[in-house]
């Protein structure tokens, strides 16, 4: 879900299978921008609240932090400093497929 700014595209990256839409605010008093990026069962929500802490274009770090994420996210490989992928870190509640609503034990 993206939550902040009024302009809306979407992304993705070649050989991967999955989707992005960025909301990034515009104009003098919009400091906000939300990315999520949606692979198989996983995604990744990025946001930004205060632009004048980040160089360079929201969007394009935003994407950029994204697709660093795409070996974990979704290539099955260790997420960085845990050592384990996305499926060994899954909730067990979070296992029921996609269109059902798990619930939290």
């Amino acid at each position: 879900m993206l939550t902040v700014g009024n302009s809306l595209s979407s992304f993705s990256f070649p050989d991967v299978d999955g989707v992005g839409n960025a909301k990034i605010g515009v104009g003098e008093d919009a400091p906000y921008g939300t990315t999520v990026f949606v692979c198989g069962e996983h995604y990744l929500s990025l946001s930004i609240k205060k632009f004048s802490a980040v160089r360079g274009d929201v969007r394009d770090n935003l994407v950029n932090l994204t697709e660093s994420s795409l070996p974990w996210l979704c290539q099955d490989q260790p997420i960085p400093g845990l050592g384990q992928t996305m499926e060994q870190v899954r909730p067990r509640w979070a296992t029921a497929p996609p269109t059902a609503i798990p619930t939290p034990p």
